[in-house]
């Protein structure tokens, strides 16, 4: 093939793969000596113009390699390299817009020309010419915004990797460090920091085959800084408490890889933090419940074991019940609700959502001033609680407690879309209203809707036996003038029962205060006595079945 025709093929096939497929192919002529030099430029050219992406450049770097194994001319060889450096040096420029470079590219590019050994001064080179590069790129005397932070750490991991030097590496580590720590360096009030990008160079850092000392060092100075940006006692503006858990959960997820003592210490301090931001026994001017819920959720968010999940998650809710009480200020009743929220939120599978919301109903409804606070806060301040299920769920059933039915109903027919919960409840403010017919068809329509596809749906779940239990305390109140009506409420309330037991939740109380008085209602005095005795076991304040019982 002449070189005309050979140039042809290569230009017409577009890309360096399909370059490759050529060659492999064995379009190259097999030309010896100065008459092979001619194609292999050929090559060489179209070579440079495929890089622009990652899967380009390898195909590339595969590209030179050819020709830089079959090159005939002893200068040959160092054209190829020249050529490679010139090309991974453009990609990581400085200088160029972020969205104009291709630093993986370049650390490719740069780990081939490494991986030949021509030299141990290009190995030199190479090993200078990308710490250079990873410097400019990371140069804090410009302005932040140009930094490239991702693309420094590409090239000093990279680098790494290679087969350099132990010297180089303690060079890498120490200089990630050093860039790491000058972002976070907080002994000027007033410097701006980047936590973020600090913690991608030390998480990054951990990663590499570092030794357990450095690997320790990292997880160290992470916690260090977040321990110095969530100061109890530094004044709010001071602290930085989405940087400090960043860094903590960093610091948990490094340290696994140290040992489990390690990782423990990192959740231990997170939670000792944020028990200081909520000492209520201690000056409560320093209470900062915002900070205490991101470093709790932090917790949680961080996938740590179980058990410290469900601490993190006790803890808030423990701590917002120490907050209300008959004398709580609309400040205290805030912070307790934005704790219930975190801890909602803790859960994406409803579960731990409806324990949230029940407890926030058990508490409040002891407490009236508090729960109407609630009401208020939860109606007019929507953007502290953006999260509208929480808000709908919490606000709706206070109303219940606080015996405004009609708010209830309202606020449900006027919500564009009701979830089960509140179609519920307001069957059940409908109860309280005496209007039964209505409620009993509200339940009816709740309940012929198609059931939830399995368990983990818990709050349609507990909708649903809320359903049935409302329904069968109607026909209840029905069959006190027409006994007609008992079988049926009967049916209802044992139906709660059994749905709660298949759904492996709580049994209700009421369901069984109801059946009580079915069965008192049926002359079967034994087995009234016996269900209300049930409802007092799951429920010992339960009045009406005292009072019943009594």
């Amino acid at each position: 093939m002449d070189l005309p025709t050979f140039t042809s093929r290569v230009r017409a096939a577009g890309s360096a793969q399909a370059i490759l497929a050529l060659l492999r192919t064995g379009v190259l002529p097999h030309y010896t000596g100065s008459a092979l030099t001619p194609f292999l430029r050929v090559v060489m050219g179209a070579a440079r113009h495929f890089n622009e992406d990652l899967d380009d450049a390898a195909s590339a770097v595969e590209l030179w390699s050819e020709v830089h194994a079959r090159s005939p001319d002893p200068d040959g060889p160092h054209a190829v390299l020249a050529i490679m450096m010139s090309v991974a040096n453009k990609r990581s420029n400085a200088s160029l817009p972020r969205g104009a470079r291709n630093v993986p590219a370049s650390a490719l590019i740069y780990g081939a020309v490494h991986r030949l050994h021509v030299s141990p001064d290009q190995d030199l080179r190479v090993v200078r010419t990308m710490m250079d590069a990873a410097n400019r790129l990371t140069d804090l005397s410009r302005p932040w915004a140009e930094m490239d932070v991702p693309g420094a750490v590409t090239l000093w991991t990279a680098l790494y990797r290679l087969d350099v030097s132990d010297d180089d590496r303690v060079r890498v580590v120490r200089t990630m460090m050093d860039v790491a720590n000058r972002l976070t360096d907080l002994r000027d009030p007033g410097r701006r920091t980047d936590v973020p990008a600090a913690v991608h160079i030390w998480t990054s850092l951990g990663e590499l085959p570092v030794s357990y000392e450095d690997r320790l060092r990292v997880v160290l100075t992470m916690m260090a800084l977040a321990n110095r940006m969530s100061r109890v006692e530094a004044p709010p503006d001071e602290r930085d408490i989405a940087g400090a858990v960043l860094a903590w959960q960093a610091a948990w997820r490094l340290g696994r890889r140290v040992d489990a003592d390690c990782a423990l210490q990192v959740v231990r301090t997170m939670m000792d933090v944020a028990n200081r931001f909520t000492d209520l026994e201690g000056d409560r001017t320093r209470i900062d419940v915002e900070a205490a819920a991101a470093i709790w959720t932090g917790v949680v968010e961080a996938a740590v074991e179980s058990e410290d999940r469900d601490r993190a998650v006790r803890t808030m809710m423990a701590v917002a019940g120490r907050l209300l009480g008959p004398e709580a200020s609309e400040a205290d009743v805030l912070g307790a609700l934005r704790l219930y929220r975190a801890s909602w939120r803790c859960d994406a599978t409803g579960e731990q959502r409806l324990r949230v919301v029940k407890t926030v109903l058990d508490v409040l409804s002891r407490f009236p001033h508090a729960a109407g606070l609630a009401v208020t806060l939860l109606g007019a301040r929507p953007d502290l609680f953006p999260d509208e299920r929480f808000r709908d769920a919490v606000r709706t059933a206070l109303l219940y407690y606080l015996d405004d039915y009609g708010a209830v109903v309202a606020h449900v027919d006027g919500h564009r879309a009701p979830d089960d919960d509140l179609r519920a409840l307001r069957a059940d403010a409908l109860r309280k209203l005496r209007r039964y017919e209505v409620a009993i068809d509200a339940c009816t329509r709740l309940l012929d809707r198609a059931p939830p596809a399995g368990p983990a749906d818990v709050e349609r779940l507990d909708a649903r036996i809320s359903a049935l239990c409302c329904r069968g305390y109607c026909h209840l109140e029905k069959g006190r003038t027409d006994p007609a009506w008992l079988p049926q409420a009967l049916a209802d309330l044992e139906a709660a029962l059994a749905e709660a037991k298949r759904a492996a939740l709580p049994p209700p109380p009421r369901a069984w205060t109801g059946l009580g008085y079915v069965l008192r209602l049926l002359d079967r005095p034994a087995d009234a006595e016996a269900a209300f005795a049930r409802a007092m076991e799951l429920d010992h304040d339960n009045r009406k079945a005292l009072e019943a019982r009594a």
